[in-house]
Parts: C-alpha cells; sequence; structure tokens
C-alpha cells in the first residue's frame, strides 16, 4: 500500500516537473525569408552600433523592438523625454521599411508634435542576433 502511494507521488512529480520545463522553454520564430521579423531586445553596443538579442518578449526594464511582417514596429524606450534616473520603459508603435541594408522606423513619441524618423543599417542578422549601425 506505501510503495503504490510512493508510486502516485513519484508519477505526479514526474509529470509535474516535465510539465514545467516544457512551459519554460520558448521556441522562438524565425521566418527563413526574413530574420528581421521577431522580437529584439538591447543587450549591448560597440562604438556606433548597436546589438541586439533574439527574444520571446520585450524586457520591461529594457530597451528593445518588435518587427511585424505587415510593416508595424513596436520599439520599446525610454518613457519620456528625460533620461535622468529611476527610468522607466514604454512602448512607442510605429511602421518600419527595409531598404537592402537599410532599415527605416518611423514612431510617434508623446511628447514630439511630429514623427521621428530613423535610419539604421544592418550590419549583421541571423536567428540569434541583430547589428544596427546608426547612420
Amino acid at each position: 500500500m506505501f510503495t503504490q502511494g510512493m508510486k502516485r507521488c513519484l508519477f505526479v512529480l514526474v509529470a509535474g516537473l516535465t510539465v514545467l520545463a516544457a512551459c519554460s522553454k520558448e521556441d522562438l520564430m524565425v521566418d527563413p525569408d526574413n530574420p528581421l521579423l521577431g522580437t529584439w531586445v538591447q543587450t549591448g553596443h560597440e562604438e556606433n552600433s548597436v546589438i541586439y538579442t533574439r527574444a520571446a518578449r520585450l524586457k520591461n526594464d529594457g530597451p528593445g523592438m518588435v518587427f511585424q511582417a505587415d510593416g508595424h514596429v513596436v520599439l520599446r524606450g525610454i518613457a519620456g523625454w528625460c533620461a535622468t534616473p529611476p527610468v522607466s520603459y514604454t512602448n512607442y508603435e510605429g511602421r518600419w521599411n527595409q531598404s537592402g541594408a537599410t532599415l527605416q522606423t518611423t514612431v510617434h513619441y508623446q511628447w514630439m508634435p511630429d514623427a521621428s524618423v530613423q535610419v539604421q543599417e544592418i550590419v549583421s542578422v541571423d536567428e540569434k542576433q541583430l547589428v544596427l549601425a546608426y547612420r
């Protein structure tokens, strides 16, 4: 009787751990025709380049961006125009387009009367990393 109860407990434990392990793995879908599509979080910089890593979601406490196939972009940046600590982040929506290695984003920030247009060069992009250089 005791061993039967232990077997049930062991089964429930193993099943629970399996479910948790499956839930913690997030498959990051990569479009082989356009690896730029997806979610990117900023993880570093080198001189005039910014380095992003593919992620399942944007971080609450850092910059990033989401490129959607329909041309919609979500830029996660500092909330407001002042970067004085403590800094908080928010999402800004806009449009993006690409021509060769040139990436252009157009975003409306609430503190600016006109849309902000940024032009960057795609230095490299693959299934794991995106490197952009500001022009």
